[in-house]
């Protein structure tokens, strides 16, 4: 080290720079490492401390049998075993190039296994059922992912290449200028490189490769930002190869702190990249590379402060100098701080070294200026930028841009097939002559429907065909006879009124019967109660048989509304009866009413006349209207003969030929082959069309001629006294049915109402037993005491017209009892509404036998289908007559019989 010169402090004269030894090379770690290889080893070769790209592996898929079989099946005209050559080379080439050899020779083979996938693209679908499998080429544990996708096969296959070139660029020594430049050549752009590779994927096979996919795959790797961080990861180790031989070189200070911060901005790159990315697609990279991209940018940003502050000093800028120190102590920090996360040995290394070189020359100076030059430090935000100079870029391989150089004349596989997008345009172009057909097809069948219902609106042509025909009933009309004829019609509703009216009577007899038990009854008591006067002390039989009373007069009421309703279905009977009688005729006699045919029409009349010109131009349109439809059916079958024989196959064939050889055939190539062939079909659908607007015109004659051939028929008497007896026989089947249905119900009611008589016939039965029982009791009493009456008579001796005992409930008339029933069926109130007593009624009660006696004979209910059967009362003959006089008092109802042996809820008689 000189001595300094010093000028006396406040001498004049200028003040000379200070000769300062400092560390030409603080940033290289790495040549110290290499000078301790060479002192150790021998060998002058510097420790790596760059990443390498791994393969992604991959096992042997079963190319021969999926090339048979889809051979087979898509090529039927081929024989498989045409392609056995293709086959073999395709299986030897892919062996090569997954060997696993890392060697020059293998990237030539690998560029002619890529151009031949291109090719095979042109004639093979992406998926021909071949799968491929390949591991993550960064994490071992993940499952390998298996795609039938010959667009997964070639991206894999560019991964592969891009990883080879990586690895022959880190086996390069760079501790000379030849290796140097040979590893730089194969991460970027000069002959084989990673880069280059790397970008071909991201504007070819991987956009080629998603748009392949049917869903989403499993692995990451080859995400778009994960090959993107790739490419700036082999730019940044090609970029760092060059900063290398400049230093080696001794290149400017200024001109080496460029090409640091050119290295520093690609390793930045690759780590933003994945940080903006999805932590699912960042995490594809092992994690210590993040901190490795941060450690190298940090790394190199400060050694191109370290070299700008070099170049500053040169310039007698040694406050600035004291400024690029300090920028760079900081990076340098950030360096460590990132480096510790798991990097490389070999970069913590550099970074601790060039950090610890950074303090060591900031010391030395900081007192230089502080002692001799005194100048101002600038702040670092206030430090001018350094510039980067970028030597390196992302050039792709002849061989990737023009795939037919790397085949080095050697011939393309399966080139003897008919390409794939070829084939699918002969199916396109066979698919849309299927639409075309059936959308003819279905346009005829459109306008034959709309024809069909206009027709059927209007009555066509079955109107016309009626015209010459005898008029008579219509089907419908005869179907509705039939059905009344075969119900028997009118005399069906004649006996089923019958039976209601026989059950009504029956029913009204049960009731007056038991108003005849009470009525004899309140006799009894009336009797003696005149005979003992005040000395007579039970309840009255008025109050007694209140509940019995009010239940006989609500079920009067009940067949008082009952009779209502059967005069009104017997009105209803009358008013219908000739057109149900009518319809219940036989067939032979409908066919005989008095309907004239159109030809015993004189022809001479004016309205004949109108009416067969009307038909006569109406049956013309129609005639009109078949043959345009027959013309439409004519021109799709001829358009389906034509599709038949339609083959574009050898101009589709011919037509790729003329395509360039490299270039993917795709369908949409042929789109302008396929519309000028379709064209052909073309004239079919505009006849269909044109005879669709005639129809129109034609459907619109027809309706107006139609509507003027209804009014003239209509002004005809015989049609207009036909549809009268259309309709009046129409509206007599409906009310036949309501007619039937009323009867029905009314023998319904009838039938269930004789169960609820019956109930009240017999509680009374009850009642008067349980009263002659009293009465008797309360007798004997009183002649006990002396309160009867003289000896002469007898107290409980009925008169004359009165039997001398009365059964009890459930015996024969030759036993009696003094016990009652055990439960008796109805219950007594006071004040409950006088029933006035009626004469003769003693002999009543005196030949009622017990309620449950044998002579009691039960009424029969009467079926809905049948004749009601009339109950015999025996020993009853005496009542005759009041039963006569009360109806004679009461309204004049005609009750129909029912049944009284099922157990129906209370009645309810709808009015019908």
């Amino acid at each position: 080290m000189s001595s300094l010169h010093i000028s006396p402090k406040g001498s004049a004269g200028p003040q000379h720079p200070v000769n300062r030894t400092i560390y030409t090379r603080p940033e290289l770690g790495p040549l110290r490492r290499l000078a301790f290889a060479q002192s150790v080893h021998g060998t002058p070769r510097i420790m790596s401390n760059q990443l390498v790209l791994p393969f992604k592996r991959s096992t042997n898929p079963p190319i021969s049998d999926a090339v048979q079989e889809y051979i087979s099946k898509y090529h039927p005209e081929t024989l498989p075993d045409a392609f056995t050559w293709d086959v073999a080379q395709w299986v030897s080439l892919r062996s090569e190039i997954c060997s696993g050899n890392v060697h020059s020779t293998v990237v030539d083979s690998a560029l002619k296994y890529h151009a031949q996938l291109v090719l095979m693209l042109t004639k093979l679908p992406v998926d021909i059922d071949l799968p491929f499998t390949y591991h993550h080429a960064f994490q071992d544990t993940q499952p390998p992912l298996s795609l039938s996708n010959l667009a997964y096969e070639r991206i894999c296959v560019l991964f592969n290449l891009a990883a080879l070139f990586c690895q022959l660029a880190d086996a390069q020594n760079r501790s000379n200028t030849d290796g140097i430049k040979r590893a730089s050549a194969y991460y970027q752009a000069c002959g084989y490189n990673a880069a280059g590779t790397l970008t071909y994927i991201l504007d070819n096979a991987l956009p080629a490769f998603v748009s392949s996919l049917t869903q989403p795959i499993s692995t990451n790797d080859l995400a778009k930002p994960v090959i993107k961080a790739l490419e700036y990861l082999m730019l940044a180790q090609a970029a760092e190869c060059y900063w290398l031989k400049a230093v080696s070189d001794s290149l400017r200070n200024g001109t080496i702190a460029r090409l640091s911060m050119q290295v520093a901005s690609y390793y930045g790159l690759a780590y933003s990249t994945l940080q903006a990315a999805p932590a699912l697609v960042a995490s594809a990279l092992p994690s210590h590379w993040m901190a490795h991209f941060q450690t190298k940018q940090h790394h190199f940003e400060a050694a191109a402060q370290v070299r700008k502050s070099m170049d500053d000093s040169e310039n007698g800028k040694y406050g600035i100098e004291l400024g690029r120190l300090a920028s760079a102590q900081i990076h340098a920090k950030q360096g460590q701080e990132s480096a510790r996360r798991g990097v490389m040995a070999a970069v913590v290394e550099d970074i601790n070294t060039l950090s610890n070189w950074i303090e060591e020359q900031t010391a030395k100076s900081r007192r230089d200026n502080d002692y001799i030059y005194h100048q101002d430090v600038p702040p670092v935000s206030a430090l001018e930028i350094i510039e980067p100079a970028n030597l390196v870029n992302s050039a792709v391989l002849g061989g990737l841009r023009d795939p037919q150089t790397a085949l080095n004349g050697d011939d393309a596989l399966f080139s003897g097939l008919t390409s794939w997008g070829a084939r699918t345009a002969i199916e396109i172009y066979n698919e849309r002559k299927r639409t075309i057909i059936n959308n003819l097809k279905q346009l005829q069948q459109d306008l034959d429907r709309v024809a069909s219902t206009k027709l059927q609106e209007s009555n066509l042509p079955a109107g016309l065909e009626m015209m010459d025909r005898p008029l008579t009933l219509p089907p419908t009309i005869l179907a509705k006879a039939a059905e009344v004829r075969a119900d028997n019609g009118a005399l069906r509703i004649q006996q089923m009124l019958n039976d209601i009216d026989i059950l009504a009577n029956q029913d009204r007899a049960l009731l007056n019967e038991a108003y005849d038990i009470l009525d004899a009854e309140i006799e009894e008591d009336e009797k003696y109660r005149k005979r003992f006067g005040s000395k007579w002390s039970r309840e009255s039989s008025n109050d007694a048989n209140e509940e019995l009373i009010s239940k006989a007069k609500h079920f009067s009421g009940v067949l008082e509304r009952a009779s209502e309703t059967d005069r009104t279905v017997q009105d209803k009977w009358h008013e219908w009866r000739a057109g149900i009688e009518t319809l219940s005729a036989n067939e032979e006699v409908l066919n005989r009413l008095p309907l004239i045919s159109p030809s015993s029409k004189s022809s001479s009349s004016p309205l004949s006349t109108q009416t067969k010109s009307h038909a006569r131009i109406l049956r013309g349109l129609l005639e009109s209207l078949d043959e345009l439809r027959r013309n439409r059916h004519h021109s799709v079958i001829r358009a389906q003969n034509l599709a038949s024989t339609d083959d574009i196959s050898d101009r589709i064939k011919l037509a790729a030929l003329g395509l360039e050889r490299w270039t993917q055939v795709k369908a949409e190539m042929f789109e302008d082959v396929l519309a000028e062939e379709l064209q052909k079909y073309e004239k079919y659908r505009s006849d269909i069309l044109m005879s669709g607007e005639e129809q129109k015109g034609l459907i619109t004659k027809i309706e107006e001629r139609n509507a003027q051939l209804l009014q003239s028929r209509r002004e005809d008497p015989v049609n207009k006294n036909l549809d009268k007896l259309v309709k009046n026989l129409t509206a007599a089947h409906l009310k036949y049915k309501e007619i039937v249905q009323n009867c029905s119900e009314g023998i319904k009611f009838y039938n269930d109402f004789l169960h609820h008589l019956n109930e009240l016939r017999d509680s009374c039965k009850e009642w008067a037993y349980h009263r002659r029982q009293d009465l008797n009791s309360l007798v004997e009493n009183l002649e006990l005491i002396g309160l009867s009456t003289p000896p002469s008579q007898s107290p409980i001796t009925p008169s004359d017209d009165i039997a001398p005992t009365l059964s009890p409930p459930g015996s024969s008339p030759e036993t009696t009892t003094s016990s009652p029933p055990a439960s008796p069926t109805t219950s007594r109130s006071s004040k409950r509404d006088k029933l006035t007593p009626r004469s003769n009624s003693t002999a009543i009660i005196a030949d009622l036998p017990p309620p449950n006696s044998s002579q009691w004979e039960p009424l029969v209910p009467v079926p809905a289908t049948s004749s009601p059967v009339v109950r015999t009362n025996k020993g009853t003959t005496t009542q005759k007559a009041k039963r006569q006089s009360r109806d004679e008092e009461g309204p004049s109802i005609h009750t129909p019989q029912s049944a009284g042996t099922s157990s129906a809820p209370k009645p309810k008689r709808q009015v019908y």
